[in-house]
């Protein structure tokens, strides 16, 4: 586990330690490139979403030609409802959302709705030097979400 969300994870590890006997350890933040495994395709899934559009190029009123548009976004509160050990990540979602940001190459925005902050990574240009990586990335998560 990369963010906050970690926290109740290690509660209900020792619920079950407690309550059911059980000899379950609480593991540390996977500090691991996010690339390194199937964890960015499951964030996504969960809290993200991506599109491919494909835009009409119009020259002097008349389409010549399409445009691919990619777009990815990962939308979720800034800071955890709860307090969380800085050695756990703290409780703000920013660390992680920089490292998906870099490296996806995209930029990371915050705002303000309903006085919740929110912060997410999105994108909303294909650059040519990242097209395969983005496709590799979005081919294994809709590969992911047909298994499941």
């Amino acid at each position: 586990m990369r963010t906050p969300k970690i926290e109740a994870l290690h509660r209900a590890i020792n619920w079950f330690n407690t309550y059911d006997n059980l000899q379950l350890e609480c593991l540390n933040l996977d500090n691991s490139p996010v690339n390194s495994n199937a964890w960015l395709a499951g964030f996504t899934d969960g809290d993200g979403n991506f599109s491919i559009s494909l835009i009409d190029r119009k020259k002097k009123g008349i389409i010549t030609s399409k445009r691919v548009q990619t777009f990815f976004r990962i939308e979720l509160r800034q800071d955890y409802h709860r307090d969380v050990p800085t050695h756990l990540g703290g409780t703000s979602y920013f660390d992680i959302l920089t490292k998906i940001a870099r490296y996806l190459n995209v930029n990371l925005y915050s705002r303000t709705s309903f006085l919740i902050r929110r912060i997410m990574a999105c994108h909303a240009k294909a650059r040519r030097s990242l097209e395969k990586k983005r496709i590799k990335f979005f081919m294994l998560l809709w590969l992911y979400l047909i298994i499941i």
